[in-house]
């Protein structure tokens, strides 16, 4: 539980992981028994419940933000609750996504500008994607 202190930053309410994600954007680590790349949420929910989830068991965000590692802010969801099992779209304010447009559309493009948006506002290549096409 040491690494997972030392690769998080306390943003308000939410603990915002700082070390490795998936191409999509979450929150990745090793798991410390196998050694194997897990999910970090999927990991402490099943430490916190003293469970293992089979895959028709999602860790769901309540607080919607793709890199928190907050424990408090997931619940277990079993896939016969069809409604809430779906996954979700990381959602990001509507300031947030407009600031973000009106930035790429005033600066010049260079090698790495999309790396670099996406960079400072901590979001994932296919949230930036989904901002500038809509």
């Amino acid at each position: 539980m040491k690494k997972i202190k030392e690769n998080t930053v306390q943003i308000g309410d939410c603990l915002m992981w700082t070390a490795g994600c998936h191409a999509q954007g979450y929150p990745m680590m090793r798991n410390p028994e196998t050694g194997k790349m897990v999910l970090v949420t999927r990991y402490l929910m099943q430490q916190k419940t003293g469970r293992t989830f089979t895959r028709d068991t999602r860790v769901k965000s309540t607080c919607n933000n793709v890199k928190c590692v907050n424990i408090d802010h997931y619940e277990v969801v079993e896939r016969d609750d069809m409604e809430r099992w779906k996954c979700t779209p990381h959602q990001v304010k509507k300031e947030t996504r407009e600031q973000i447009k009106k930035e790429y559309l005033e600066t010049e493009h260079y090698h790495g500008f999309k790396r670099d948006l996406k960079r400072k506002y901590n979001i994932t290549y296919g949230t930036l994607s989904n901002i500038l096409k809509a």
